[in-house]
């Protein structure tokens, strides 16, 4: 991406100007005079300290209160640091203050420009030209704004007149170099950079920007680009470098820290490419700091703050300060993620701030040209042999993909072959349209001659400027292709980019710079991609996807060929149509979606070439080979890793599940993989699992293959092998592949939901039919279809398989339905013993009335029974397989019992092991860097009620609260006790009342975590149909879990239930707490959501039941008055309603030891207002989103006005 000059702002002049000594001397002759803490502010700004002054300016505003002037300053200072929302607040309130001041409306409208409020900005600009026509800055900055707004032409003029007015600025000739660059004129956009790399003198942006632009043009050699990457070198690069920092710890197998710097910790390819390896990273192994040279934060960028040990935004700093930074956190390897790209930091790494210097993807086009970097991440495809002569660094050659691709979280389905229905062949290209030139559409062109009736969609950003479209008409218009046959489309949400290439049948990738990440998506939604590779590493990003997803016949060798793979797809349209069906599963069963595996690669690496340094040996050329062994380039034998040594109690002498290979599931009806905690257990890794769904309830196949190995097979199901019939009925949940029974049959609540409205044929598979399916270890059966020809014809196949799960009903809803003396029948004579039953449900008799005020259910209909091998079997397992089972019981059933006992009947201090790692047993508490056993909760046999108790020294009170909830006579909840490492009698008290209550469970953390972490991981690490936080303090009244379930379930437009507030103060009961009472009842989401905004003061109903998936895709951040913005949340989805009967005790205290920031953190640390602001906004931003709404923008502006009239900054 090229960089445009960002104007910094123009400091507020002074009617005499004072100088910083000046400042300071009229400071300390008068400390309370609001000129001089001013004056000190715009000195320090324009000296880039902009720290410092927005330390003199908040001085100043204390003294003067709201002036405007002091305000704008403030506003550039809160922008340059990052802090754009408190930035727009102080320059909002500057021009309510005086609404004629230029600077004023020249700062919001740099602020809205931040913000990407471009519409807003544009109005701001305009507003101060009328004020004053003739300045510079403002005309830039209209430009500028005219560019994000696509309106190139007009942005191309006022630049081309600001260069008349200054021709001696290089930064207005850099800006018309990148929009002409854009709309694809690069010969006349090269010119224009030559100049302003005359005019800048040691600045490198405009030099970096041609750089980038001369791999987009097909008429630039590789030889003179090389020769352009070296030159960088000579002319920016500082002329004094101090020596590289040594560590005084040259142990080559220490835990090393490795940095990374970027601006794409986002949605963007960078983030896209790294986020899932830094997942599976080894956290003994390394410690990882990010340094964002941007503010901007999304989804993506928290997934990667929660992988990073150190996270920092460096945006302000400059590149000495940050070479300092670097220095004093003492990185060993520093990696850089943006190349010459926007946001770099080239002349940091030339600084040589790191023992080891490396590049990998973000700019990662070519080499970088630096003498200072060490090695360049890449492959044998990217970087074939022979292609080191065209690199400084030493090249980093990976067995498989240099990249890691991180699918989106949102996944269109897979339309069918747009051809069928058209009739004629689409073509298309998302890519960045710089990369779309006259060779690349000539080349197309002839193609389409021989697609008759052919289209070609195009769609990329710069095609909402017409005269880009119009250019690229007019070259298909001399290679004889009419207008009509071209699609031309500006940019959509990435959501609906992906759903357009449900659109086009075969991606067409540029050249000489290839797609990347466009590749990655193409194959995800089921478009083959045809590639040329170019001469440089940028043209053959899509090569080395395409050959390590398993397609190397799309890459070619040459235009014909390029043509003839294109002609070849289009002839065979079935063929396509199975392409488009299997693609995304081949591309997520890839190595280029393989995280464990790219994480163990990256490790080995990157312990490589630090043990390599550590022998004092001058970098050299690394290839890993498919076995991960490290052979560096003249050496003849690979080398001898070191790694860390585990320490006592780390996580390699503490217990593990030991065993080879994956647990081999197979999930018949999709029960395991419909669950909502399956993503969960994918994550793992530790599971391969087979689906096959006969009634295609499973929507998020994609996201879930993403995440972990499952082969999902749709409108398909186990039986006998002779073709089904699947009756389609009114309740989805009732469809099955067997008969429902008649209506007289049928409990009364089933009779409607049992009507068959359909009947569609379908293919059964017999087990022991399936080839490559060698062992089952966990089989799963649902009671939707005929479990007993399922097992019956897959005999052989169930030889080994050590848990088996079945479905059973004891009121049928369809004939043949499983019953468990049938099961257990079969079963027992193959060798299994029936275990227990899980998961209960039941009928109620009750009738449905929105009166009733409380429900009961006591017919048992269905639950799932469990089977294991018996005992003479178990006692014949080999250790690996005993490991795997009790791997099983342990993660998914909670059966800790079973689980040790299996355990210790192969290794007995193992098993010793296992009762310490489960909180069995006192133990020492062990290093941070030890992960937890895991432990993932899917609704085969969940909770309908878990209540999450949070508990940091309580002893005083947990008794009373512990007694409160073992009165509750409810069936179906949880209580998961979670200790937040107290140092006082808590957890002794806690497990002392809980021992005998089966409902309970107890966790104690190692470290303090804070209250909001920890409020965190009871939600994220529990499963339930609803939710709740009890205060450890706080107690509830008699049926108070009845009652709010109740509520919950006869208002299904109620999102929380809450008893009736009550408060407690020194053994003192008060109440009704009417300041915790609200109407949340309004029909409105938007009402209630910004009525909350207005209104929460008490959050008692934080502690409301809520329903569990009113807060699925939540992003819960760690803020002041979080709760604020996550009851906001609920209250969107929901209505508050209160339980009139019931009562909830709130405790509240007249003296707190701690701060209210220490409790939620577990640390001091402070807490900044601007951050709850920001997720307040980013909260209703991501609600809007999706719903449809026409005055988004309104309610948002409408929020944040209540924020600040609230909460002033």
């Amino acid at each position: 991406m090229s960089r445009s000059l960002k104007m910094a702002g123009k400091a507020t002049q002074q009617p005499q100007p004072l100088n910083k000594t000046q400042a300071q001397q009229m400071i300390r002759r008068s400390p309370q005079q609001v000129a001089g803490w001013k004056a000190l502010g715009n000195c320090l700004i324009k000296e880039g300290q902009y720290e410092e002054a927005r330390d003199a300016l908040e001085k100043a505003r204390t003294l003067a209160g709201n002036n405007h002037e002091v305000l704008i300053l403030l506003s550039m200072t809160e922008a340059t640091l990052g802090d754009i929302r408190a930035a727009q607040i102080l320059a909002e309130k500057a021009v309510e203050i005086c609404p004629e001041h230029v600077d004023g409306r020249c700062q919001l409208a740099r602020v809205y420009y931040e913000r990407s409020r471009y519409e807003e900005a544009l109005q701001q600009v305009e507003h101060a030209l009328q004020l004053a026509p003739n300045r510079d800055d403002t005309l830039e900055r209209k430009a500028l704004i005219l560019t994000k707004m696509y309106r190139y032409q007009e942005a191309i003029a006022l630049f081309k007149e600001l260069t008349h007015r200054r021709p001696d600025y290089y930064a207005f000739w850099n800006n018309i170099a990148n929009l002409l660059k854009d709309i694809g004129q690069l010969d006349e956009a090269d010119a224009y950079y030559q100049k302003s790399i005359r005019l800048a003198d040691n600045t490198p942006i405009p030099y970096s920007n041609r750089l980038t632009t001369l791999h987009y043009n097909p008429a630039i050699s590789r030889e003179v680009i090389f020769e352009a990457c070296k030159e960088w070198e000579s002319r920016y690069a500082p002329q004094n470098i101090p020596p590289r920092p040594r560590p005084t710890d040259l142990s080559s197998q220490r835990r090393l820290r490795i940095g990374m710097v970027s601006d794409g910790f986002r949605n963007h390819p960078v983030g896209r490419m790294i986020t899932l390896m830094l997942e599976y990273l080894p956290r003994q192994e390394f410690e990882l700091f990010a340094y964002s040279t941007n503010n901007a934060e999304d989804p993506l960028t928290h997934r990667i703050q929660q992988s990073v040990s150190q996270w920092a935004s460096i945006a302000h700093l400059s590149d000495e300060k940050f070479t300092k930074r670097i220095r004093d956190e003492q990185i060993d390897i520093l990696i850089d993620l943006a190349g010459h790209n926007a946001g770099n930091r080239m002349r940091t790494m030339a600084m040589q701030p790191a023992p080891l210097l490396v590049k990998w993807v973000g700019g990662l086009i070519n080499t970088t040209g630096l003498s200072a970097i060490d090695y360049l991440l890449s492959d044998r495809i990217e970087s074939p042999p022979g292609e080191d002569v065209f690199y400084t660094e030493k090249l980093i050659r990976l067995p498989d993909d240099y990249i890691c691709f991180t699918p989106p979280e949102y996944v269109p389905e897979i339309g069918n072959l747009p051809a069928l229905e058209n009739g004629h062949i689409t073509l298309g290209c998302f890519n960045n349209p710089t990369k779309i030139n006259e060779v690349v559409l000539t080349e197309w062109a002839r193609i389409m001659h021989e697609l008759p009736n052919s289209r070609l969609l195009l769609k990329g950003m710069q095609y909402n400027s017409e005269d880009l479209c119009q250019q690229v008409r007019a070259i298909m218009a001399e290679q004889g292709i009419e207008a009509e046959r071209l699609l031309i489309e500006g940019p959509s949400p990435h959501r609906e980019l992906l759903q357009t290439y449900n659109r086009i049948d075969i991606a067409l990738d540029p050249w000489p710079y290839s797609g990347g990440l466009t590749t990655c998506e193409a194959f995800l939604m089921g478009v083959p991609v045809v590639s040329l590779p170019g001469p440089t590493f940028a043209g053959r990003h899509s090569a080395t996807h395409l050959v390590n997803a398993g397609m190397p016949e799309l890459v070619v060798d040459s235009w014909d060929e390029y043509r003839a793979r294109v002609l070849e797809l289009a002839s065979d349209l079935d063929s396509l149509s199975t392409i488009r069906r299997h693609l995304r599963e081949v591309l997520l069963q890839s190595p280029v979606c393989d995280g464990p595996r790219f994480a163990k690669n990256f490790t080995i690496a990157m312990r490589a070439i630090w043990q390599r340094y550590c022998e004092g040996k001058q970098p050299a050329a690394l290839t890993l080979d498919q076995e991960g062994q490290a052979w560096f380039e003249g050496d003849s034998q690979p080398m001898q890793l070191q790694h860390p040594t585990p320490a006592a109690g780390s996580e390699e002498n503490a217990f593990n599940f030991a065993f080879k290979g994956k647990v081999v599931t197979l999930d018949n009806g999709a029960l395991l993989v419909g669950t909502t905690g399956f993503s969960s257990l994918q994550k793992l890794g530790a599971f391969a699992t087979i689906a096959f769904d006969p009634t295609s309830k499973v929507t998020n196949a994609a996201q879930l293959q993403a995440a972990g190995e499952l082969h999902h097979f749709p409108h398909v199901t186990l039986g006998d092998g002779r073709e089904g019939t699947l009756s389609a009925c009114l309740d989805p949940a009732m469809n099955a592949t067997l008969e429902p029974l008649p209506a007289d049959q049928q409990l009364p609540g089933n009779q409607e939901a049992t009507q068959v409205i359909a009947k569609l044929p379908i293919t059964t598979l017999r087990l022991d039919d399936i080839e490559g399916l060698e062992n089952i270890d966990w089989l799963l059966l649902d009671n939707m279809n005929d479990s007993l020809a399922i097992l019956e014809n897959g005999e052989k196949a169930l030889a080994n398989t050590l848990l088996v799960q079945v479905r059973v009903n004891f009121s049928p809803t369809h004939k043949n339905q499983p019953e468990l003396t049938q099961i257990s029948h079969w079963l027992s004579r193959h060798g299994f013993s029936f275990y227990r039953l899980n998961n209960l449900q039941h009928y109620s008799h009750l009738p449905r009335r929105d009166d009733l005020l409380k429900q009961q259910a006591t017919q048992l209909v269905s639950a799932d029974a469990i089977f294991i091998q018996s005992p003479h079997r178990l006692e014949h397992l080999g250790p690996q397989q005993k490991s795997k089972l009790a791997f099983i019981l342990h993660t998914v059933y909670q059966m800790h019992d079973l689980a040790l006992s299996i355990l210790e009947s192969a290794d007995a201090q193992n098993g010793e092991k296992y009762l310490e790692s489960t909180g069995y047993l006192e133990k020492p508490l062990p290093p941070t860097n030890v992960a937890p056993l895991p432990r993932i909760y899917l609704n085969l046999s969940r909770p309908k009620v878990c209540i999450g108790i949070p508990a940091y020294n309580e002893e005083m009170y947990i008794r009373e609260t512990l007694l409160s909830l073992k009165k509750q006579d409810i069936d179906g909840v949880k209580f998961l006790i979670s200790d937040n490492a107290s140092s006082d009698k808590t957890l002794e008290i806690a497990r002392s009342l809980s021992s005998d209550d089966g409902r309970f469970e107890l966790v104690r953390h190692s470290e303090n975590i804070g209250a909001a972490e920890n409020f965190i991981k009871l939600f994220q690490e529990s499963e339930s149909e609803y939710f709740m936080w009890l205060g450890a303090h706080d107690y509830l009244s008699e049926n108070y879990l009845q009652e709010v379930v109740d509520l919950l379930d006869r208002e299904k437009e109620t999102s929380m239930a809450c008893g009736i507030p009550f408060g407690i103060m020194d053994g003192k009961i008060f109440g009704p707490t009417k300041e915790a009472i609200y109407d949340f009842t309004q029909k409105s989401p938007t009402e209630r959501y910004l009525k909350s905004v207005a209104e929460l003061a008490n959050c008692t109903i934080f502690h409301s039941l809520f329903r569990r998936t009113d807060l699925n895709g939540f992003s819960f951040r760690k803020t002041i008055s979080f709760d604020h913005v996550l009851i906001s949340h609920l209250l969107w989805k929901g209505k508050l309603n209160y339980a009139q009967d019931s009562t909830y005790f709130r405790r509240y205290f007249l003296r707190r030891e701690t701060s209210s920031e220490e409790r939620i953190l577990g640390k001091k640390e402070k807490l900044k207002r601007k951050d709850f602001f920001e997720f307040y906004t980013s909260n209703l931003q991501s609600l809007l989103e999706p719903a449809d709404i026409t005055n988004k923008k309104t309610l948002l502006k409408q929020s944040e006005e209540i924020l600040k009239a609230r909460f002033p900054l």
